[in-house]
């Protein structure tokens, strides 16, 4: 909108954030600026005919993942205010002799559980708001032997002899 003020004088400006949004930057070409908390501006020393602009993007949550006990790192996950995502799979996360079996919100698999491929959304009252899900292991079981036995048919002579050198005191032992 435009309206006259007065050569050198500082405009008051109040503006409306829509409901997940937060302000990345406001430029006045014309005046300096004075940026208080969202949805108040001050112009300062208006000379001459003043265009304010806002930028604004959608509040950003981050969501962290922990391992929980497993080798490894995972890079966060960043979400958009109500824009739903996929969780990640654990792929850098390695836990010997375990399986993983799920995210969970507390250390413990006390909290809220998601499974591998969830889809969640965030609204965070604030930008940069962050959260952690825990990786939850189950006990890898091993169920058999499921080895080969080894094959012996490319070895003609597994002997080995012991003895004094005479033929009837010497004995072969097959492997």
């Amino acid at each position: 909108s435009q309206f006259a003020v007065e050569y050198g004088a500082e405009v008051p400006i109040t503006y409306t954030v829509p409901e997940g949004y937060v302000v990345t930057s406001a430029l006045a070409y014309g005046a300096s600026i004075n940026k208080g908390v969202d949805g108040k501006i001050v112009l300062n020393s208006v000379t001459e005919p003043t265009e304010l602009i806002i930028d604004a993007r959608l509040k950003q949550h981050e969501l962290k993942f922990d391992g929980n006990g497993a080798e490894g790192t995972m890079d966060s996950q960043i979400f958009s205010y109500g824009e739903a995502q996929t969780i990640n799979e654990p792929t850098e996360f390695i836990r010997e002799g375990y399986s993983f079996a799920g995210w969970n919100t507390e250390a413990d698999g006390s909290g809220t559980s998601y499974t591998v491929r969830s889809s969640l959304t965030f609204t965070p009252q604030e930008d940069g708001e962050t959260s952690t899900l825990y990786a939850q292991w189950k006990k890898a079981t091993v169920v058999g032997d499921n080895s080969l036995p080894e094959d012996d048919s490319n070895n003609n002579d597994k002997s080995a002899n012991e003895g004094d050198g005479n033929n009837n005191n010497d004995k072969s032992v097959n492997e």
